[in-house]
């Protein structure tokens, strides 16, 4: 046990405060405070206010490349406004419905990174080239039929950081997110429909932004930064389902975008 914990000591004794501008391991771990809409144009939306963790491991190689494994879990609720389907009933049809909701959304990027100005010799600032795979999951509750998507996509980002002064550094990044598989699945078997909707849905393109500052107070190293994410996907095959009431119709997943916008505040080990 004291061998491993002589290990651990050594490890974390290396993990320095900026990720982009210092080599050797690096770790951070933080809370958020987020705003998330998602929108099927013409037919609903949710506008919901979530908190949450985010954490990143990873290790610099002499300020020249980069590996990190990022996380993030966010919870919450809000509001959603949209209308009812047509079943084949005279009662519920085509009803406007505003009604609470919840979802819960979880994020995973593996990337690698190269820094480019490490090759041309700038000092104190930083501009890594990077990629890798992530994973998207949301799922929705709270009103009649729960769903839930995945998405599967590959980040190209770059994401640089400037030395300010001995405290003070200032982070950013911008990234496209290249969609590779959307997977959709809404449990209209809860509803009145024979089984659930399972489809694979296609995916236009993500974007993500990011800006913040990281700095050193008495021996505290933390973080604050603002991030952006965008997502449009497209219509997804449609499947045929049969009501309660008989009726038989081909129902897909619409278009639709999201937008999350996410608070960060943490601390660097």
């Amino acid at each position: 046990m004291k061998r491993i914990m002589s290990v651990l000591c050594l490890f974390f004794s290396a993990v320095l405060a900026e990720e982009n501008l210092n080599p050797g391991a690096f770790a951070n771990l933080g809370a958020g405070l987020s705003y998330y809409r998602y929108a099927e144009p013409k037919a609903m939306n949710m506008n919901l206010f979530l908190y949450g963790l985010n954490g990143k491991i990873g290790y610099n190689f002499a300020k020249t490349w980069k590996t990190s494994l990022d996380a993030q879990l966010l919870v919450g609720s809000g509001q959603y406004k949209g209308s009812t389907l047509d079943t084949g009933s005279d009662t519920y049809k085509n009803e406007s419905v505003v009604t609470q909701a919840s979802a819960a959304i979880t994020t995973l990027e593996a990337k690698l990174g190269f820094n480019t100005f490490q090759a041309l010799g700038v000092q104190n600032h930083a501009l890594y080239v990077q990629s890798g795979i992530g994973h998207w999951f949301a799922k929705d509750r709270d009103y009649i039929v729960p769903r839930q998507q995945q998405y599967i996509y590959v980040p190209i980002e770059l994401e640089g950081a400037s030395r300010l002064s001995n405290t003070w550094t200032l982070n950013y990044l911008v990234g496209y997110k290249y969609f590779v598989r959307g997977i959709h699945n809404t449990q209209t078997s809860r509803g009145p429909w024979d089984r659930d909707l399972n489809v694979k849905q296609d995916g236009d393109y993500g974007l993500r932004a990011m800006i913040g500052v990281s700095y050193d107070m008495q021996n505290v190293k933390n973080f604050l930064r603002l991030c952006f994410d965008h997502w449009q996907v497209k219509d997804s095959p449609s499947v045929p389902l049969v009501s309660e009431f008989g009726e038989r119709a081909n129902y897909y997943e619409p278009k639709n975008n999201t937008q999350l916008v996410n608070l960060q505040f943490g601390f660097l080990f």
